[in-house]
């Protein structure tokens, strides 16, 4: 959509951007304090979605510009969709935490799916 030098297709895939993102806010909010046990959830919570703000925001722009010269747009759309995959794959891998007492601070305790 950036490539095709559309106005309207461009503000469209803003719109659309953001449209996942706060449909992905909302359950990554209430489910990443539940992966940390109690005696932790505040620290993890906040670490876990700062540095992934940080080092999330601070790649992708960076090796942007390198990609864009050397390959092309593609490569930067590439480049987004590996991250994505990383993603679902970091996502499947997370812990269960249905069931889990509030006051187990085990991360033992808690059930990984397999």
């Amino acid at each position: 959509m950036v490539d095709t030098g559309s106005p309207i297709l461009f503000v469209a895939g803003i719109i659309g951007t953001y449209a996942v993102l706060g449909f992905a806010n909302g359950p990554a909010a209430s489910f990443t304090p539940e992966i940390f046990p109690t005696r932790y959830r505040y620290t993890g919570a906040g670490l876990a979605f700062n540095l992934g703000g940080i080092i999330g925001g601070a790649i992708p722009p960076t090796s942007a510009g390198v990609l864009m010269a050397t390959f092309g747009g593609w490569a930067i759309s590439l480049m987004m969709a590996i991250l994505v995959l990383i993603s679902f794959v970091c996502t499947f891998l997370l812990p269960e935490t249905m069931g889990t007492s509030l006051r187990n601070t085990d991360t033992s305790a808690l059930r990984f799916r397999r």
